[in-house]
């Protein structure tokens, strides 16, 4: 008895040990999974750090997330989300240097927004479009009139405006027989002063620019002819291809193609697909009446806005947005979204437009993950809106923007729908914004 007493005492003492080792080497294990773990945060954010610089990306905007950690935005719209990879973030005005956990550092360059650049196209018939130029001031988060920079009599009915590198390109489109428009306007980006005025011609005519779109080194505008024009940003020569269509308007650029809207004034239904290396057009994609703009997701699709197409003072369809598949070259979806103007920003689309059936305006949101579509803003907090005309967004900070068909305001809203300011312009029909948004 005594022995089996002895031998029962061993088993628990030894149990024991053993248990305490278990415990010891869990601990150990959690420890060292935790490590592990955080190991491959540091090494995937140095990873996506080391992209970033080679791909001469600045940052955009750095903010501390509720969860632990930080939500880094860069110029090209990409986001990384790092927790306790980065122990501390240093914001000196014109870089931020991100303290890592193994004692290395990563110093990026900011690129901020400073400026607005507006775009009315003023009174049919009077040439007398305008730019003007709004500073940005941080420490307010409010936009204010640069009266330095405000050119009146800005040619007849700009369409367009386009920040490439130093320079501003502007689609002055003017109606036939005009001797203010028909033009693209090359200017100064830090002063707004003109660099060149070129005339698109082909053969005796001279052609009338509508929307532009820029791609490695040149500048694309469409075509009331039903053209495409190609401007080289260095030598500003001109060539010009003739399209499958009439009255060319929104473009933009995907892959390796162009794709342009040819409306026919609403009776095109057609876009075209041109090649950018040969500047040939290599096919058209047949879609609804009156396509007016189109923009790239990103992710294969296109999503097409068409305009209300009426007959007489009846209205025979409304306007709608659509999605192409771009490599299949076909309309793939009908959203059913009444608005007559698109713009993309960091996971949606937005759309806005006014109804002259209704006397209403409509501002939507869409997803391009699944395509669900939401009301963006109520936008309380600000005066009624009356007659949306275009919007756009800050591809630096996701701000939405739109403008008046018959009013002299700019709306601005954060992109979670939050009304911000208004702004005016002092001309109606504003037409084009132009973000500056620049590396310190």
């Amino acid at each position: 008895m005594k022995r089996f007493t002895l031998l029962l005492s061993l088993v628990v003492v030894l149990a024991g040990c053993y248990r305490g080792d278990i415990d010891d080497l869990n601990r150990k294990y959690d420890q060292l999974s935790a490590e592990q773990k955080h190991q491959a945060e540091l090494i995937a954010a140095l990873e996506q750090f080391m992209h970033a610089l080679e791909g001469q990306l600045t940052v955009s905007s750095v903010t501390a997330v509720d969860e632990g950690g930080y939500r880094i935005v860069f110029s090209d719209g990409s986001e990384l989300k790092v927790g306790s990879a980065i122990v501390s973030v240093v914001d000196d005005g014109g870089t931020v240097t991100f303290n890592m956990s193994d004692g290395s550092t990563v110093t990026m360059r900011k690129t901020e927004t400073v400026g607005l650049y507006a775009l009315a196209e003023g009174s049919w018939g009077q040439g007398n479009g305008q730019l003007l130029y709004f500073d940005y001031d941080p420490s307010s988060n409010r936009f204010v009139v640069n009266d330095s920079k405000r050119f009146i009599n800005y040619g007849e009915t700009p369409n367009d405006l386009l920040i490439y590198g130093s320079k501003m390109y502007c689609a002055i489109t003017g109606p036939d027989g005009s001797n203010a428009g028909r033009l693209v306007r090359v200017i100064d980006v830090a002063t707004g002063a003109t660099i060149r005025d070129i005339a698109v011609r082909k053969d005796a005519d001279t052609l009338q620019p509508r929307r532009l779109a820029v791609h490695g080194g040149k500048v694309y505008a469409s075509l009331y002819s039903g053209g495409l024009a190609r401007i080289d940003t260095l030598s500003y020569a001109v060539d010009v291809i003739a399209l499958g269509g009439d009255f060319s308007e929104g473009l933009c650029v995907y892959g390796e193609s162009l794709y342009v809207c040819n409306s026919g004034q609403g009776a095109g239904n057609t876009v075209s697909v041109v090649s950018l290396v040969q500047f040939v057009e290599t096919g058209t994609i047949t879609v609804p009446h009156n396509p007016v703009n189109i923009i790239s997701a990103g992710n294969g699709e296109l999503f097409l806005n068409t305009a209300g197409v009426w007959s007489g003072v009846s209205m025979v369809a409304p306007p709608n947005v659509h999605v192409i598949d771009a490599a299949g070259k076909r309309v793939s979806a009908t959203l059913d979204v009444e608005v007559e103007s698109i713009a993309a920003g960091k996971g949606y689309v937005y759309g806005a437009g006014f109804s002259w059936n209704t006397f209403s305006d409509t501002f939507k949101k869409i997803s391009i993950g699944d395509k669900s579509v939401s009301d963006f803003t109520d936008a309380d907090g600000m005066d009624e809106i009356i007659m949306i005309y275009k919007l756009s967004v800050n591809p630096l900070n996701g701000d939405v923007l739109l403008t008046q068909q018959m009013g002299d305001y700019i709306y601005r809203f954060k992109a979670d729908g939050t009304y911000v300011e208004s702004l005016r312009t002092g001309k109606t029909s504003g037409s084009a914004l132009a973000f500056v948004n620049t590396t310190k």
